[in-house]
C-alpha cells in the first residue's frame, strides 16, 4: 500500500492560527496548538482520507446561518487580536457585542436571507441604544 502524505498542522504567523492547506485551500484551524485546533485537524484529515484524498464537501454561502457566520468570525477575531502575549486584546469583547443583536435577531438566518433592510435595521437598534463611535467632523473637514 502506498504511502500517503498528510498536509501538515502548522502555525500561520500573521494570525496565531494553526492552518493546513488541502490542495491548495488553506484551512484556518483557530488558536495554535489549541486542543480544538488539534480536533479540528483531525477530523479534517480524517475526512479528507474517507473521501479518498478529495477536498470535503462544503456548503454554499446562502446555506450558512448569520449565526454560523458570526461565530467563524469571532473564532477569527479570537486569534487576530492578540496582544504581545498572546493573549485576546479587549477587541474580541467589543466584537462580540458588536454581533450579538446581529445573532439575537438575524442569527437562524441564512446569509443570503441578511441584505440592506436588515442591516440597516441592525444599525438603527444600536444608534437608538447610543451604542455608535462618535466622529469628530473636524477630522473630516480639515480642522
Amino acid at each position: 500500500m502506498p504511502k500517503k502524505n498528510l498536509p501538515s498542522y502548522r502555525l500561520h504567523k500573521p494570525t496565531g492560527q494553526a492552518i493546513c492547506s488541502l490542495r491548495g485551500k488553506m484551512f484556518y484551524l483557530g488558536q495554535y496548538k489549541s486542543k480544538e485546533s488539534r480536533a479540528k485537524y483531525n477530523e479534517l484529515i480524517a475526512e479528507y482520507l474517507a473521501n479518498d484524498c478529495k477536498l470535503p464537501p462544503t456548503r454554499s454561502r446562502s446555506e450558512i446561518t448569520v449565526e454560523e457566520l458570526a461565530l467563524r468570525f469571532l473564532g477569527w477575531a479570537e486569534g487576530y487580536y492578540l496582544d504581545k502575549d498572546g493573549k485576546p486584546t479587549e477587541n474580541v469583547e467589543h466584537c462580540q457585542r458588536a454581533i450579538t443583536p446581529l445573532v439575537r435577531h438575524y442569527g437562524k438566518n441564512t446569509v443570503s436571507e441578511f441584505g440592506p433592510l436588515s442591516l440597516k435595521f441592525i444599525r438603527d437598534g444600536l444608534i437608538a441604544q447610543n451604542l455608535v463611535r462618535s466622529i469628530r467632523q473636524s477630522r473630516f473637514l480639515g480642522g
